[in-house]
């Protein structure tokens, strides 16, 4: 057995081992939430700083194991090590992640000034890829079914709708919910999520959205889902892709007096404005 498990490591590269060591570091945090309350998702209760020292040396020890990093994996343990080093401020502040601070009533302030924003934002959600449905409701009770939550200490500035075009990407649905539900919170909005899928034309029986390669129809169901926020009494839209993920809660969602392209600096096009006659990822 000990010769069958030398083998196995002999055919993983140093690249290999250090994803596997930042997969199981991603991992461990995972299962520190289910030890958490309910309102506290990826924190866990009570102090813990020994065994997040362990994970911190873990992610320094695999960027000296690659002699050429790529830059993704850089920018992967980067954001790992934030997210650790943010667990550590959070837990000597004994806050909670999803704690928000009582505002004195009346209308909300606008979502650049709420007081509970986190400026940069940890990515170590991008590391996990089997969150669950459940996971995320049992993670957010508060958040009332067909995702919609609204402040109670204060009265919202901006009812939205965040419309998500979805097909096949269960994975970064998931996590998309997760990381957004904090950020909307933080920023004192009325929200709510509509996922829209595209059934096929000959479907006769659920599932109904379409899985595999065939054309996918983006603008028409996000027209459609328009059309059914537009009955909801929402003050704006936001059309937002299912694998973009916001680096920084000082990017309100909110509503500004004119459209505005939230996603026009993303991390694969090196922050680039590649699209100066278009728009896509992230609009309002």
């Amino acid at each position: 057995m000990l010769r069958e498990c030398y083998c196995i490591c002999r055919n993983f590269s140093p690249k290999h081992l250090a994803f596997l060591v930042i997969a199981f570091s991603a991992v461990y945090l995972l299962l520190l939430r289910y030890t958490a309350n309910s309102d506290v998702p990826y924190v866990k209760t009570g102090p813990s700083h020994h065994h997040l020292g362990e994970l911190k040396v873990n992610v320094v020890r695999t960027l000296h194991i690659l002699d050429e990093p790529d830059p993704k994996e850089l920018e992967n343990a980067r954001q790992t090590l934030n997210f650790l080093n943010n667990i550590d401020v959070v837990e000597s502040k004994q806050t909670p992640r999803t704690t928000l601070t009582p505002l004195p009533g009346g209308i909300c302030p606008e979502a650049e000034t709420v007081p509970d924003l986190w400026g940069s934002l940890p990515q170590a959600v991008l590391l996990i890829e089997n969150l669950q449905e459940a996971d995320v409701a049992a993670a957010h009770p508060e958040v009332k079914p067909g995702g919609e939550w609204s402040p109670s200490d204060c009265q919202a500035r901006h009812r939205v709708a965040v419309i998500i075009p979805f097909r096949d990407r269960q994975s970064h649905l998931t996590r998309l919910l997760d990381f957004l539900i904090p950020v909307l919170q933080r920023q004192r909005l009325d929200f709510r999520f509509i996922v829209t899928e595209q059934a096929p034309a000959l479907a006769r029986s659920p599932p109904y959205n379409q899985y595999g390669n065939d054309l996918f129809n983006k603008g028409r169901i996000m027209n459609a889902a328009f059309r059914f926020a537009e009955t909801l009494n929402v003050d704006c839209v936001i059309f937002h892709d299912v694998d973009m993920f916001p680096q920084d809660d000082r990017n309100p969602y909110s509503c500004p007096p004119a459209p505005r392209h939230m996603g026009a600096f993303v991390s694969n096009l090196g922050y680039q404005l590649v699209f100066s006659l278009c728009f896509a990822f992230i609009f309002r």
